[in-house]
């Protein structure tokens, strides 16, 4: 029988502006802050993080290498091992036919040369221009992944408030974004897990700030 693994969860900001702020707010150590080695969780716990990107690679949101080098420090600082990722633009197809992403391989390459850690990633390649994926260090686990099938539903009724209260009826897919799922091996003796990652369709910003889904 397995043991059990345990679990930190770190949400992360997508605000470029707020990077270097956030080691310093979680009490991350500085250890890979500012270019040394990553820090790494404690033994027998994968800490795993989910970050919206916002719109990650697209010619919209361009990321300049300050930034990638920011993003690089405070995934080392925050000792974390998975990364969920949302709103990443695929950027090219990889040998075998599978989407790639050049901010990614720059992310991935500042990481392994500033940081000495190597991180491996994963695309799925959904509808629209905002993929879903999965980052992770083969060092710490084994993240195999896999586009979560049959949760692409037909459309339901639901109903939108608006900020004075107004209700309008409307049919939405309750996945317009096609939720994937890897699968996590971490070693012999240790629990194997699964990670679901969704991206959920906010309320249409022409209904107003407030407006939400019921």
């Amino acid at each position: 029988m397995r043991s059990r693994l345990a679990w930190d969860v770190v949400a992360a900001s997508c605000v470029a502006a707020c990077l270097a702020a956030i080691p310093a707010a979680t009490g991350a150590a500085g250890k890979g802050a500012a270019g040394g080695k990553s820090a790494k969780a404690p033994a027998g716990t994968v800490r795993v993080a989910t970050w919206n990107l916002k719109w990650f690679g697209h010619p919209q949101a361009p990321r300049t290498t300050a930034d990638l080098e920011a993003m690089a420090s405070l995934i080392a600082a925050s000792s974390v091992d998975v990364i969920a990722m949302q709103e990443v633009a695929i950027t090219r197809i990889g040998p075998s036919g599978e989407p790639r992403s050049y901010a990614l391989d720059e992310l991935a390459g500042i990481l392994e040369a500033s940081h000495g850690t190597a991180w491996e990633y994963w695309l799925h390649k959904g509808q629209g221009e905002q993929h879903l994926g999965f980052m992770w260090r083969p060092d710490r686990v084994d993240l195999r992944a896999a586009p979560l099938l049959g949760l692409k539903a037909g459309m339901a009724e639901n109903v939108l408030t608006d900020k004075k209260g107004g209700k309008k009826l409307e049919k939405k897919s309750p996945w317009p974004r096609a939720p994937v799922v890897a699968l996590g091996v971490t070693g012999e003796g240790l629990t194997d897990f699964t990670i679901v990652n969704v991206h959920l369709k906010a309320a249409d910003p022409a209904y107003g700030p407030d407006a939400y889904w019921e």
